[in-house]
């Protein structure tokens, strides 16, 4: 993860990043229970952050976004580098 300090303190970004994405990824294999790709993996955190554009929640992780949808090759890459640093950390 990256940072900046100022002072004393170490400001990091959680949200968007292969940290917070690991997670997902972690709790979609875990529920999932299967081997799994790289694109269905990213498939479903995809439609877990959307998940009401595709009519499976109340609400979408990332609240409502007009161009949600062309995240995805962005979101892909991003579960990429999540799982990387997953087997090699």
């Amino acid at each position: 993860m990256m940072g900046r300090s100022i002072g004393c303190l170490r400001m990091t970004k959680l949200f968007n990043t292969p940290f917070e994405t690991s997670l997902r990824v972690l709790l979609t294999l875990r529920v999932f229970g299967e081997n799994m790709t790289l694109d269905k993996i990213a498939a479903v955190d995809f439609m877990t952050i959307y998940a009401r554009d595709f009519g499976l929640a109340a609400y979408n992780l990332n609240g409502n976004n007009a161009f949600s949808f062309s995240e995805a090759a962005s979101k892909r890459a991003l579960v990429a580098k999540a799982i990387k640093q997953l087997v090699l950390n």
